[in-house]
């Protein structure tokens, strides 16, 4: 005799493979070991938040590694790099960076980041240009990226670079975000060149209340 299996009884036999499968030791096993391992790297990426010397950094550093942590797992190697920066050892953040076996856009962004609170305009140049060198496996410079680029060029007063990022902007597309068009609009404020200013303003499709 032919059984007709409804929707119920199709959930009800998913429920209980499901179920068994998550009571196996193994999987108990391996689900206990991740979660030690996620506490364990919130711990430490709190402990590098919270950092204020380099021999603490140096420290935490030194137990990612040893422990096996992926630089990737919770962002921690980025985390690192922004660590290093804030304590004014650049080399030793460019240096990490350079290390990590897998780098993303955001970490391409987090070292432009760091390089351009510092002001070290230059260098977020030269991050820039490697990163756009990786163009064609998806690292194209964003939103985020022009923010910190242009953000080092006001804290610098420089008005080819500014302009450079300008082209930059309508290049990659990124000129209809309301933060970048206001950044520029500053930068060329600060400039002096307040009719660029104004016909960047004009051109705005979208104004806020800091435009």
């Amino acid at each position: 005799m032919m059984i007709k299996a409804n929707v119920y009884s199709c959930l009800k036999i998913r429920f209980l493979y499901h179920r068994s499968f998550l009571s196996r030791p193994s999987f108990v096993q391996e689900r206990d070991s991740w979660s030690l391992v996620d506490a364990y790297v919130s711990s430490l990426i709190a402990s590098i938040n919270s950092c204020v010397s380099i021999e603490q950094c140096r420290l935490l550093h030194c137990k990612v590694v040893k422990k096996n942590v992926s630089f990737r797992h919770g962002f921690i190697g980025d985390q690192l790099v922004g660590c290093y920066l804030r304590l004014g050892r650049d080399v030793c953040a460019g240096k990490l960076f350079d290390e990590m076996p897998e780098r993303d856009l955001v970490s391409w962004n987090s070292l432009i980041s760091g390089y351009s609170v510092k002001g070290y305009l230059g260098k977020c140049f030269e991050v820039l240009s490697r990163m756009m060198m990786r163009s064609e496996v998806g690292f194209r410079p964003n939103e985020v990226t022009f923010l910190s680029m242009i953000s080092a060029c006001v804290h610098k007063g420089s008005k080819e670079e500014g302009r450079c990022m300008h082209g930059l902007v309508m290049k990659f597309g990124v000129l209809e975000e309301v933060k970048v068009v206001n950044a520029l609009i500053n930068w060329y404020g600060k400039t002096g060149d307040l009719s660029s200013s104004c016909r960047l303003f004009e051109d705005l499709s979208v104004k806020n209340l800091v435009s």
